[in-house]
């Protein structure tokens, strides 16, 4: 997996929360952020967000479609989330107590993800079906 598809899967894994929260507890969310250190991906969901045009079958044979499409629907259900590109390793530049909360955020994931790499067994599991991906190629 890919850091693209990685930062992708991350984010749909948050995005259905807030959903939820907000139809379940009757929320009226405030505008938030979503960060991410993947600024293609960012780049990515926010020019899908406004695309106007229909999708073309053509499209679906993109790397990390499946994925990136089900960030954008989620996305769509949830208009007060604002996708911001934070840039990764900072703490390799700027000492760790003077960068911004989200950048330190950022370095904690990163050393989490890390951390689960390290032991995970690795095994050759195959990707979940993502739902709207109207097919799945192994």
């Amino acid at each position: 997996m890919n850091s693209y598809r990685a930062e992708a899967q991350g984010k749909c894994s948050i995005l259905p929360f807030l959903f939820l929260l907000r139809e379940f507890d009757d929320l009226t969310l405030a505008p938030m952020y979503v960060y991410c250190d993947n600024e293609a991906l960012v780049e990515n969901v926010n020019n899908a967000r406004e695309q106007s045009r229909p999708q073309f079958p053509n499209d679906a044979l993109k790397a990390s479609w499946d994925v990136l499409q089900a960030v954008v629907r989620l996305a769509k259900l949830l208009p007060q989330i604002i996708f911001h590109h934070i840039r990764g390793y900072q703490d390799t530049e700027v000492a760790l107590d003077k960068l911004s909360r989200p950048a330190k955020l950022n370095i904690q994931a990163d050393k989490l993800a890390g951390n689960y790499q390290r032991l995970s067994s690795h095994k050759n599991i195959p990707a979940p079906m993502i739902d709207g991906t109207h097919c799945h190629l192994i």
